[in-house]
């Protein structure tokens, strides 16, 4: 069964569905930076109505006035006066090595939620079918007491209505016991009910740099604190922005990224002590390090603000700038210093970086990992196009944030130029003239936006004209791109 349940909530919510990871993608994501790109699990197809099994609420209840009894336990429509119930949804997963035969229980919306809106599949058109999370809080259908949050029940993607709250570092910042004030999405989610689920890791088992499974830590010392509804564990002696294997390395109020659970696109070798909530009074970053949002790889957005080390951009000498042995200024071994907006170099932040034996610039060549790919300051990437999920297609050799305060603007080489995505992203691309300059099934396409520039290799198509003579442009199901293949 697909299961909801929110692991290790020390501060970030890992959804776990079916033993497969929904890691915060995009619908908008275009890139993947790693060579193994995919959403795991989650999203798929629209889901009927929410669990009251009805799909639009009553007239009027979606709008910017306050429902004094938004969020209130019910088990029928008739306990929420004018707003609908939202009623308990009891699942279960199975965890490998957990007590009780490794099934662990839960709930969405225990003891049940008063609602303006129900639960419900995502609805675009304005209708009041469902709430809108794109929407500015007060316009998105919960009223000004509520924030819509993206809920994933049984393998589909819904919407709800959530109590807006205050998080607190002492408290669960909630009315209700058994749910706690996110300190995200500063609203009222399902706390922990037991330990068992604060002793839930995420694992990586095929080893592609994506967490694919769940796993019962038998020696952790996490505990589900009462007061707060929220993971808690006694603390080691690792500091915020140090190395760790899990929770109990890092300080009581920190957890731990580890290594097989990449956070904003981005990988942590050897994992990393942080905190989320770091805004928060009594929640202030440990370590020397500073509490500010991590700017996202390629295809991310920025995350919520996390204690991450502070470093100079390009700051290091040149025998740190690649090899297996190379990091930026400031950063541990194998960690990079990332731009992290702003406006000058200083403001870098060290995060996981590509190191490699790679010595010749190959920007535009096939690959298959990051690892085959020239990457100064390590920057290389192997990049695929998210569709198909097909692993066995080669990417194309690339470097990320080639244009960022710091970094030499002749770091893409020649032959190449630096490109911007749809975002505050570029990376380089090598140019082209034709379809036979690139790696074979590579498109020669506009991709860079400028027609005074010369085309760049790209991993998809748009018409016969970007593939070779022999090859057209076969569009994925549903898409305007798709990949060059033999006639």
């Amino acid at each position: 069964m697909s299961t909801h349940i929110r692991a290790r909530s020390q501060g970030w919510a890992y959804c776990l569905v079916a033993c497969v990871v929904v890691v915060g993608c995009s619908t908008e994501d275009r890139f993947h930076p790693n060579p193994d790109a995919g959403a795991a699990g989650g999203g798929g197809s629209k889901p009927s109505a929410g669990s009251g099994g009805r799909a639009q609420a009553s007239a009027g209840s979606g709008g910017s006035s306050a429902p004094t009894n938004l969020g209130a336990a019910c088990m029928s429509d008739s306990d929420c006066g004018k707003l609908l119930c939202d009623r308990e949804i009891k699942q279960s997963v199975n965890v490998s090595g957990a007590p009780n035969g490794g099934q662990v229980d839960f709930s969405l919306f225990p003891g049940g939620s008063c609602t303006p809106v129900p639960l419900a599949a995502f609805d675009s058109t304005g209708s009041g079918r469902s709430c809108d999370p794109t929407e500015p809080r007060g316009s998105q259908g919960c009223s000004s007491e509520g924030v819509c949050l993206v809920e994933n029940v049984q393998n589909r993607t819904q919407v709800g209505c959530r109590k807006a709250c205050e998080p607190s570092a002492a408290s669960s910042g909630c009315e209700r016991k058994g749910y706690t004030c996110d300190f995200s999405d500063q609203a009222c989610i399902e706390g922990c009910r037991s330990d068992t689920e604060c002793r839930i890791q995420l694992v990586d088992t095929d080893d592609d740099g994506d967490p694919d499974s769940t796993v019962y830590e038998k020696d952790s010392r996490a505990t589900c604190d009462e007061k707060t509804a929220r993971c808690t564990h006694p603390g080691g002696g690792q500091t915020d922005g140090a190395s760790c294997m899990n929770d109990d390395d890092c300080a009581a109020d920190s957890a731990c990224i580890t290594a097989g659970t990449p956070l904003a696109g981005h990988r942590f070798p050897g994992g990393l002590c942080t905190k989320a909530g770091c805004e928060v009074k009594d929640r202030e970053c440990g370590g020397g390090t500073v509490c500010e949002p991590l700017r996202g790889a390629l295809d991310s957005g920025s995350t919520d603000p996390l204690c991450l080390a502070r470093c100079t951009v390009g700051a290091e000498p040149a025998e740190l700038q690649k090899g297996a042995s190379g990091h930026g200024m400031g950063c541990r071994m194998g960690y990079r210093c990332q731009y992290n907006g702003g406006t000058g170099a200083q403001g870098g932040v060290c995060v996981g970086g590509e190191y490699n034996g790679v010595t010749m610039n190959n920007i535009g060549s096939a690959c298959m990992k990051d690892s085959e790919c020239y990457s100064p300051f390590g920057a290389g990437r192997c990049l695929r196009y998210t569709l198909p999920d097909d692993k066995s297609s080669p990417g194309i050799c690339t470097l990320a944030d080639c244009n960022v305060p710091g970094i030499p603007k002749d770091i893409c080489g020649a032959g190449n130029e630096c490109v911007g995505t749809s975002s505050d992203k570029t990376l380089c691309m090598h140019d082209c003239t034709k379809a036979s300059d690139c790696p074979a099934g590579y498109a020669c396409t506009e991709d860079d936006g400028d027609m005074a520039t010369p085309k760049v290799c790209f991993p998809v198509c748009e018409t016969a004209m970007d593939c070779r003579p022999n090859e057209r442009c076969q569009l994925y199901s549903g898409f305007s791109v798709g990949a060059c293949v033999l006639q």
